[in-house]
């Protein structure tokens, strides 16, 4: 009895060697430098206050819509040990992304009475740790610092401005190595924090946003 456990034990052990050989090394598959485009679904949208001592806070409808989101990507990657590894991706959404129309209820001596947003020159510098479930599957996740320029566009032009707002980025995303160019996919989610401009003596207008993104497409490996 004693002797049949041990050669099932050896058995098992023998086996669980050789998986593990098999997969050793398998996170450096993923290393080196990598070149990204992706297309998909993007939904955007834009929040915005009025804050006015004098005549009274405004409120403003949040705008937001669905549209085409791309990116345009910049990578590295390391392995950290066999499993595991640590990237950087530089990345840009070349268009313009639209969060849609929306009506505001401003105070008197105001004048506007709807506004229009979008986003543009939306770029992210974001960590990328990764997990290697085999030789040709890399799952990852993202997290980094996003910026885009904010064009609120109010009906009557006297509340116009083009703001730069600062913000993060989370993701998650599955890439599979067949070669040089391999596909890809993510799912990301963008905040950019408040930023204010002077609408009146003494108004200021709020702005701020989120989006999230879902994108597919294909890099090259260097």
């Amino acid at each position: 009895m004693r002797l049949t456990i041990f050669a099932v034990f050896f058995i098992f052990a023998s086996l669980s060697t050789s998986a593990t050989a098999q997969v050793d090394g398998q996170a450096h598959n993923f290393e080196g430098t990598d070149f990204q485009l992706g297309i998909g679904y993007q939904y955007s949208k834009g929040n915005a206050s009025l804050q006015d001592a004098t005549n009274s806070n405004g409120s403003v409808a949040r705008a937001n819509m669905g549209s085409v989101g791309a990116s345009i990507g910049l990578s590295y990657t390391a392995a950290i040990n066999n499993k595991y590894t640590l990237g950087g991706i530089l990345e840009s959404n070349p268009l313009k992304l639209k969060a849609g129309s929306a009506n505001v209820n401003f105070p008197t001596p105001y004048t506007v009475s709807s506004y229009d947003e979008t986003f543009k020159n939306v770029y992210s510098l974001s960590f990328e740790p990764g997990y290697a479930i085999d030789f040709t599957k890399l799952i990852y996740a993202k997290f980094g610092y996003s910026s885009s320029s904010s064009i609120f566009n109010s009906n009557d032009g006297s509340a116009n401005s083009t703001l730069k707002l600062n913000g993060y980025n989370v993701g998650l995303g599955l890439r599979f190595d067949t070669g040089v160019i391999y596909p890809f996919a993510e799912l990301n989610y963008i905040k950019f924090n408040p930023n204010n401009y002077s609408v009146s003596t003494t108004g200021i207008l709020n702005q701020s946003g989120t989006g999230f993104n879902l994108i597919t497409g294909i890099g090259y490996h260097f």
